[in-house]
């Protein structure tokens, strides 16, 4: 699986933004943040991933590649 943690720019939390779990151009997931900012994707396959974040009032932002090894 994946665990993720969405920071404002000056570091802190953001709870309740959107975050998509994407492969490639396509949309596997969407979920939003907890309290604390954060997210998981359980049970992800092995491969390659991207999140895109977005909450009101803040820019959305954009993971680079994240690799999901098997067994994760």
């Amino acid at each position: 699986g994946l665990e993720a943690t969405v920071l404002s720019t000056t570091r802190d939390p953001l709870p309740d933004a959107t975050v998509d779990l994407l492969q490639g151009n396509v949309l596997l997931a969407r979920t939003t943040t907890d309290e604390l900012g954060t997210v998981v994707f359980p049970g992800l396959p092995a491969g390659s991933y991207n999140l895109a974040a977005r909450r009101p009032g803040y820019f959305e932002a954009f993971t680079g590649r994240i690799t999901v090894r098997k067994g994760a």
